[in-house]
Parts: C-alpha cells; structure tokens; sequence
C-alpha cells in the first residue's frame, strides 16, 4: 500500500516464523526490476520499497518464503 503510488510503497505480511522471504518486483514483460532478501521474523512484518525510479506503469510485486510458496499483487506506480 498505497495502490496506487508515487514511487514508495510498504509491503506487509505475517510470517509464521523466522524466515527468509524474497520481495520482486517485475514488470508486466516477466522482466525483474527488484529483487531484495527479507529477514522476517514470526507475526506481523513491513517492509518499504523504493520504486521512484523506476517509469510510470503496472507491476507486480511478489513475496515468496524459503519454501517457494508466492504471493502477488499488482502495483500501479503513477
């Protein structure tokens, strides 16, 4: 959030334990614009993305555990 955004956004999710979890953000092509290693730790966890460099348009940001299970969503940067 927030969604859509000017270049900054905040991802959250809960961890049901310590673990590593990989953000990424690609463009709409499959092409990785970001790719950051997250230390969360169990319960709740945020973390900020930068995207005010990167051209106006629709991305997806995913977050996948150590285990490979992902989740997504799609980003409008305006």
């Amino acid at each position: 959030f927030p969604n859509p955004t000017s270049g900054k956004a905040t991802i959250s999710f809960n961890a049901s334990a310590k673990s590593k979890y990989l953000v990424k953000v690609t463009d709409m092509l499959g092409n990785a614009i970001m790719t950051e290693i997250v230390n969360a730790f169990e319960g709740y966890n945020t973390r900020e993305i930068d995207l005010t460099k990167i051209a106006k348009g629709v991305y997806v940001i995913s977050l996948s555990t150590e285990d490979m299970t992902t989740e997504s969503i799609r980003l409008i940067v305006q």
